[in-house]
């Protein structure tokens, strides 16, 4: 099913003059996925679509579902990029979370991706664990200190609507949040890390293309392929993909497009976007801002700029309005100043 929908794309118009510079396996456990089945969709976007040859192609993995030999076979079949669901490196935080890989696998996996020649290895670290403190916080990133990945992604723990809800008291309150979070970036960042979006650190010149393409203003088109999957502004349009699994494999069987929820998008709401997802990558240019539109961003959002100047939550540097330290922990708050109507609307639904 999922190669009959890239298929649709064969000769499509709107992707004529594009390149296409990432490739993600994930938004789930992509390393479900066996390399060869990697390997053949890998050769169906090949024939389909126009792939840089510097393309970054990335699978993300669960501890539990990967070892060295997945590892090599991933990238023999051309996989560069290896994002690994970490989380601690010590087994009392796993099981406070409900993860069923232990720290000693968490390192051992870490070492043998490491080894195995990819461009980039990037790992996630969860902070604001129940009871955890900011001493146990640095034996983590101590251990990330010793084995150096590529790139960290970093997630303070919202255990609202999950399983882990009822441990709510037991997670460490707001200001030690916010007192990890700042430590967290410091750390890293005298370690040779430097922040790319509020939460994700990388080694210079090893961030992640795909989420810099999804976030970082102007945004690049994405198409999403498979259940549930999100496409994001091509052809002008947005659309989610049908869920669940058997109903998209049926409606591709049954030779439908599998896409749904289809929306246009506006010009307006083009312009909301490009500051409501710009502001994760910490700086929004004002240059592009007026080629794509033709308008100055101080003229569109010239009361929710002043407002977060205010706040002294941002900048104005040159050519861009950059986040500034005091700013950063307040990223969502931030984006939703320039939610549009619409966009206020749906959440509030």
């Amino acid at each position: 099913a999922l190669k009959k929908e890239i298929s649709f794309f064969k000769n499509h118009p709107d992707l004529k003059n594009r390149i296409v510079t990432a490739i993600y396996f994930g938004g789930g456990t992509g390393s479900m996925m066996a390399p060869k089945e990697i390997y053949e969709i890998l050769s169906l976007l090949y024939k389909i679509f126009p792939i840089s040859n510097k393309a970054e192609i990335t699978v993300e993995c669960h501890p539990n579902t990967v070892n060295s030999k997945k590892f090599r076979d991933y990238k023999k079949v051309g996989v560069n990029r290896i994002s690994l669901g970490i989380q601690s490196f010590q087994d009392q935080n796993l099981r406070n979370i409900g993860r069923n890989h232990t720290a000693q696998q968490n390192e051992k996996l870490l070492c043998e991706v490491l080894k195995a020649g990819f461009d980039s290895v990037a790992m996630d670290l969860m902070y604001r664990l129940p009871n955890q403190t900011l001493e146990n916080l640095k034996f983590d990133l101590n251990k990330i200190k010793e084995l150096s990945p590529a790139g960290v992604s970093t997630y303070s723990l919202e255990p609202e609507a999950t399983p882990l809800e009822s441990k709510t008291p037991e997670i460490p309150s707001e200001k030690v949040d916010r007192e990890m979070f700042y430590f967290i970036g410091d750390f890293l960042e005298s370690i040779g890390y430097h922040r790319f979006m509020q939460p994700d650190f990388s080694k210079p010149g090893k961030e992640c293309k795909y989420v810099l393409n999804a976030w970082r203003a102007p945004q690049q088109l994405m198409i999403g392929f498979g259940a549930g999957a999100n496409t994001h502004y091509f052809g002008g349009y947005v659309w989610a993909n049908v869920y669940p699994v058997k109903t998209y494999i049926e409606t591709l069987e049954q030779g439908y497009f599998p896409g749904v929820k289809g929306v246009r998008v506006s010009i307006d709401e083009l312009k909301h976007k490009y500051m409501v997802l710009g502001v994760r990558a910490l700086s929004l240019e004002k240059k592009s801002f007026k080629k794509m539109f033709g308008e100055d961003i101080s003229n569109k959002f010239s009361s929710e700029i002043t407002k977060l100047k205010r706040l002294r939550w941002i900048n104005e540097e040159n050519d861009y309005y950059k986040i500034t330290r005091g700013g950063l922990y307040y990223i969502d708050n931030i984006s939703k100043v320039f939610y549009s109507q619409a966009n206020v609307l749906v959440h509030m639904i």
